[in-house]
């Protein structure tokens, strides 16, 4: 696809998260208040049997939906318009209790609709779709599960969406699966949220000009192999999607593929180009940590890969925990890895592979950290050819500041509380971050402070 921009180290430090993404508590509402269900009714409010009663189509801006405890069955379409002033609110009347809906929820031209503090389960098909110029819908706190997807954003939809902390489980196919570009002036924001067990891919990006970021992903690939945690993709060199998206501070464990080559943490796939892919940490992947394959001008910077390649049915023909591979030299180029801690603990899995096609392509390789636990391969230069040292890693890169050794892990046991963090500094501090940018706990640069890996560490 052709390169939508950005993706350079000095993009990949801007500080997001959920709370300052739109999420927030919505403004107070200026319109008409309806309630769904026997829920207490305020003064002037107006109650309404089920969702379906609801005048989506010729609600006002401001208005809001309060949904009763109890489960709602049907499809619930949303054509409501609101303003960014004066947005259109459906939250649950009770957080602590909120209402179960049994089918989708579908926003058809809908726009500026913030869903929050609901529960879809067992839908007959996504739990949210988000499709035909619907623009700025906010989809947040909502838990969904055993849906055939959990969210898609499809079908002619617009830009300015916002995903933020949702739990998402035991979807059919993917836990989130996006296939429409988003303006880069307003990036779709896809943050905090927790998808696990998706039958394919936790994500499946299949668009440009998103910020995903702050989410935890596992146990994705339960129904099929060549799948991954978060899958950037685009269909052809002429498809105009996969690029310049912002992958940051996520955590991607333990995603599977038992029967072909992926179950990677993070996957920026054929000829997805331009994208950041910054301070995440991944581990436990039965594919590599961190993979960019037949992908172009990408930056893989900053991110912390531990114990990954586990490959448990040995399917997988190249294992690592970062690696940059493809299919031709001209398909994978101008990628620059570098800041990354990249810790393997079995022989056999080298830290880092840049395959032939790489190496001739053109991609600029360190500083990085490479450890091997199990004295296996440190650096797999070309098809053939293994680096063992900080010094011929140097010169094989052309970079300076390579380190090598074991890292001193926090706690290697609990990756979730911060385990991957380092509690002693690196022979070699790494190359300074751009200046903007933040670690994974939103430690800001500080001088002299080694900066290899998710977690910078403190002298």
């Amino acid at each position: 696809a052709a390169c939508g921009g950005g993706g350079g180290g000095s993009d990949s430090g801007t500080s997001s998260s959920g709370g300052s993404s739109g999420g927030g508590k919505p403004p107070p509402p200026t319109g008409p208040l309806y309630v769904v269900g026997s829920a207490p009714l305020p003064s002037g409010a107006t109650r309404v049997a089920s969702l379906a009663a609801v005048p989506w189509a010729t609600l006002p801006a401001g208005s809001e939906v309060l949904g009763a405890p109890g489960t709602w069955s049907g499809v619930t379409s949303i054509t409501s318009v609101g303003t960014a002033a004066a947005p259109i609110v459906v939250t649950a009347a009770d957080t602590a209790n909120p209402p179960v809906l049994s089918n989708s929820v579908d926003f058809q031209g809908a726009a500026y609709v913030q869903v929050s503090h609901v529960t879809v389960q067992s839908p007959a098909f996504a739990g949210f779709v988000i499709r035909l110029g619907s623009n700025h819908i906010s989809v947040t706190d909502a838990t969904i599960s055993h849906a055939p997807l959990g969210i898609s954003i499809t079908d002619a939809a617009g830009t300015g969406h916002r995903l933020l902390r949702n739990l998402i489980s035991d979807s059919t196919t993917h836990g989130i699966s996006v296939d429409v570009n988003a303006d880069p002036a307003e990036r779709t924001l896809i943050e905090h949220n927790t998808i696990v067990r998706s039958g394919q891919h936790g994500m499946e990006i299949r668009a440009s000009h998103y910020e995903i970021e702050h989410n935890l992903v596992s146990a994705s690939g339960q129904a099929s192999g060549g799948t991954s945690g978060i899958h950037l993709y685009s269909g052809s060199s002429a498809e105009d999607s996969g690029d310049d998206n912002l992958v940051r501070w996520n955590m991607s464990y333990a995603n599977k593929d038992t029967v072909a080559v992926d179950g990677n943490g993070t996957e920026v796939d054929q000829w997805c180009d331009g994208n950041t892919v910054a301070y995440n940490v991944a581990w436990g992947n039965d594919g590599a940590g961190i993979i960019v394959f037949d992908g172009s001008d990408n930056v893989v910077e900053g991110n912390t890969a531990y114990g990954n390649g586990l490959d448990p049915s040995r399917t997988h023909v190249a294992l690592g925990q970062l690696i940059v591979s493809g299919t031709s030299a001209a398909t994978v180029t101008g990628n620059h890895v570098w800041n990354n801690l990249a810790a393997s603990t079995l022989a056999g899995v080298p830290a880092i592979y840049i395959d032939s096609r790489a190496v001739s392509g053109g991609n600029t390789v360190g500083p990085n950290l490479y450890a091997n636990a199990a004295g296996g391969t440190l650096l797999r230069w070309t098809d053939s050819a293994t680096r063992q040292t900080a010094t011929l890693i140097d010169a094989t890169t052309a970079s300076v500041g390579n380190v090598t050794g074991v890292p001193a892990f926090a706690d290697i046991a609990n990756p979730l509380a911060g385990g991957l963090r380092l509690t002693a500094q690196p022979a070699r501090p790494g190359t300074a971050p751009a200046a903007g940018d933040v670690d994974f706990l939103g430690t800001a640069v500080q001088a002299g402070w080694p900066s290899l890996g998710a977690y910078w560490t403190t002298p």
